[in-house]
Order: structure tokens, then C-alpha cells, then sequence
């Protein structure tokens, strides 16, 4: 089953709005090969491993939620990340603060994704255990 997802980008003076097909990656999106831990309680440092990771805007889709402000390192291959306490529910995005509730991390499985300029990855599970 394709799922057709719309990312919008904006930028300064320039709105830019594409529509991406989930299921067959482009050669360039980002792909997920593992996660190092797949468990922990909140607070664990995860190391996401994958390829074309490094593009400008990257970003992880943790469950319905977000973590941002990761960048990619060892040329492109790895994000390292913490599971947040709360998730953040706006998407990546340049402007403002995000005016969305942040309901807290529960135990259970998450699904994370990498999200490399109007690209999508594939998800891999994460699950958070309790404290």
C-alpha cells in the first residue's frame, strides 16, 4: 500500500511545497539500516545508521512526534539522538514556536524516521521501556 505524503519547506521569502511517494525511495533519500540501542526508557542516547543522511534539514520523525536539531556525522552515515521526554508535535520548520500541546513520552513502540530535506525514510522501531 503507497502512502503519498506532503512535505511543504519554507523558507524565508520562498514557500516550496513537494509531494513524495512513501514506499520506493529515490536513490538519494535516506535510507535506515539500524538502531543501536532498539530499546531504552526516555533519556537514552539512540545511534540511527543509514545512508544519505546528510542533507541540510534533517530531522527525526519519533512516532507522531518530532526531534529536531540532529545532524548527521561520519560523512553522512549516522544521527545521534535522545529519546525526548516529551515529543514535540510540529513538524520541522524555520518559523516560530511550535502551538501544539507536547504530551509526554510513554512505554511503547515508536516509529523513527529520517526526514533529509523533502525526503522520507523508511521507519525502523524503536521501543520505549519503562523507567
Amino acid at each position: 500500500m503507497r502512502r503519498t505524503l506532503a512535505l511543504a519547506c519554507i523558507c524565508a521569502a520562498v514557500a516550496a511545497c513537494a509531494t513524495r511517494s512513501v514506499g520506493e525511495p529515490s536513490p538519494q533519500s535516506p535510507t535506515l539500516t539500524r538502531l543501536d540501542p532498539e530499546s531504552g526508557p526516555v533519556g537514552t542516547r539512540v545511534t540511527v545508521t543509514g545512508t544519505h543522511l546528510a542533507v541540510t534539514g534533517v530531522a527525526l520523525r519519533f512516532g507522531a512526534g518530532y526531534v529536531k536539531g540532529v545532524s548527521a556525522e561520519n560523512g553522512g552515515t549516522t544521527i545521534a539522538f535522545t529519546v525526548p521526554e516529551s515529543l514535540d508535535m510540529c513538524p520541522p520548520n524555520p518559523g516560530g514556536p511550535c502551538p501544539l500541546a507536547s504530551p509526554q513520552t510513554m512505554p511503547g513502540r515508536y516509529a523513527v524516521a529520517v526526514i533529509a530535506g523533502l525526503a522520507l525514510s523508511r521507519a525502523l522501531d524503536f521501543t520505549v521501556t519503562p523507567r
